[in-house]
């Protein structure tokens, strides 16, 4: 990811040093500012930029659900990501709802968490600008909207709710193999073109979105115009008027296919391996870098007269078990002149 701004809210040293620590250690580049209460981030944001806010939810002055509405109340856009110990789920909910990204429980910190929060935070809110700078520019012109959108490697699109239009990137239509002039692109014929078996998980996903304010993310298999499902994975965020009702909503579709298929092709080495060491055919062995076997079946158990009690004791040792003889490399007789 490059060069992310990001402030955080927080009045605890160390709650602070662990996010920055997490995101290092993830490899975010970033410039770092933190302040420690509901005033001063007022005060910075008014007269600073950031691509992302970290905050705590109890803070000196106040909370994190006062603080994401006073936010969101003068129309600062930035990506909110509540951070509290509490783990409350009627907190999240409501925090949501007033305008924040995400939220995260402090006990589920890890870099490869805030990793993704952030990555998708981002994107999704810089997509959002874009979009919103080419309204301003271009009359919010389909095709130059388009236009902004179309290096983007993930599926951006937009669907505004009253009209039930959509509109996307050209990447998006690349993932189902479909070209803008001969696909109409409906919100119908694309939850058409989603695996029947997971057609369900994703309206549930956008009716507690936009009813309850949960997140919106779902996995799932869309049909390519080739015949095959390509895996995805999409998150989206609905935007709201002043009443809380939805009026559009954007957000980002990533083809994970190639992924997907070394994860399944993993699984199925691992079921052929489990396999075949279970069915006592050969002896099957798995040993640690230092020699000690960790794992064996009962075929090798018996070659070597040993029991379970004295694998899970750690008590075969590679080295004991082969003679020296078989370990010394054979000496190569000089080739006959």
């Amino acid at each position: 990811m490059e060069n992310v701004k990001i402030l955080m809210v927080d009045d605890d040293e160390v709650d602070c040093m662990a996010v920055k620590r997490s995101l290092k250690s993830a490899g975010v580049e970033m410039e770092w500012a933190e302040v420690t209460e509901c005033e001063s981030a007022i005060a910075i944001l008014q007269q600073q930029t950031f691509d992302c806010i970290f905050l705590d939810y109890l803070l000196p002055d106040g909370n994190g659900l006062e603080l994401v509405q006073q936010i969101r109340a003068l129309g600062i856009a930035t990506p909110i990501v509540v951070l509290t110990g509490q783990g409350d789920e009627r907190i999240a909910v409501e925090v949501m709802k007033a305008g924040a990204f995400d939220y995260l429980p402090k006990a589920r910190i890890t870099p490869e968490n805030l990793y993704q929060i952030l990555n998708q935070a981002v994107r999704l809110y810089r997509a959002e600008q874009a979009a919103i700078l080419a309204g301003e520019k271009l009359r919010e012109s389909e095709e130059r909207y388009r236009l902004v959108l179309e290096g983007a490697n993930d599926g951006i699109w937009d669907w505004y709710c009253s009209t039930n239009e959509v509109y996307c990137n050209d990447r998006l239509l690349e993932i189902i193999g479909e070209n803008r002039s001969e696909f109409n692109l409906t919100p119908h014929n694309l939850m058409a073109r989603m695996h029947p078996d997971d057609g369900a998980k994703i309206r549930t996903a956008i009716t507690n979105h936009l009813q309850r304010g949960d997140k919106c993310e779902a996995e799932f298999r869309i049909l390519h115009s080739s015949g095959e499902y390509r895996y995805c994975v999409a998150r989206g965020k609905a935007k709201r008027d002043r009443f809380g009702c939805p009026e559009r909503m954007s957000g980002i579709i990533s083809d994970i296919t190639e992924s997907k298929q070394l994860e399944l092709a993993l699984e199925a080495s691992e079921l052929r391996f489990r396999r075949l060491a279970d069915a006592n055919i050969i002896g099957i062995i798995v040993t640690n870098a230092q020699g000690t076997i960790i794992e064996a079946n009962a075929a090798f158990l018996a070659m070597v007269g040993y029991s379970t009690e004295d694998l899970r004791l750690g008590r075969l040792q590679w080295q004991i078990l082969t003679p020296p003889q078989s370990t010394k490399k054979p000496i190569k007789k000089p080739l006959p002149s």
